[in-house]
């Protein structure tokens, strides 16, 4: 009998103090549905641009090709060339680019809205012969670019694939 009782008490026990915990836990919770639910209102708008966009230009003058790349987007970028052409015949040169592996990277990077200078242009000069007819002869390019992403407030991020990335 006097066992009977006890289990009885501590089955009384562990009812009270469950209900105890559950009466807390309901005084407490408006304080945590206030927490949750708590919003700040904001107004106005900003439009943000998250694509790059850049042009390519070809201008062939005395059997030489003069490329330059606009930048026709809202967001700074580094840009990167490739050309095609018969080696022994096509001889490229830039001064303000650099050849690292198959591709010509320009050293700077192309604000929003802004063309390389004629200057800084990358050059393809074709050393063939005079009479060279048009069509046996073809010059292909190829240009990426990337948006302007800095690992830190001073290096840029190189992206993904690149082997090069000027230094600002």
């Amino acid at each position: 009998m006097i066992r009977e009782l006890r289990e009885h008490m501590n089955r009384r026990s562990v009812a009270f103090i469950l209900t105890a915990l559950l009466i807390v836990g309901t005084i407490s919770l408006h304080s945590v549905l206030a927490y949750f639910s708590d919003y700040a209102a904001a107004s106005g708008s900003k439009d943000i641009t998250l694509e790059w966009q850049t042009k390519l230009n070809e201008d062939v003058k005395d059997n030489n090709k003069h490329i330059t790349i606009e930048n026709v987007g809202e967001t700074p970028v580094i840009v990167r060339v490739q050309v095609f052409a018969n080696e022994e015949l096509a001889d490229i040169t830039g001064t303000a680019w650099n050849h690292v592996g198959d591709w010509w990277y320009y050293s700077k990077v192309l604000e929003a809205g802004q063309t390389i200078p004629d200057s800084e242009e990358l050059l393809v000069t074709v050393a063939g012969p005079d009479d060279l007819p048009d069509s046996a002869f073809n010059i292909i390019v190829v240009h990426e670019s990337s948006r302007v992403v800095y690992e830190d407030n001073s290096n840029l991020a190189k992206p993904e694939g690149w082997t090069y990335v000027p230094a600002v």
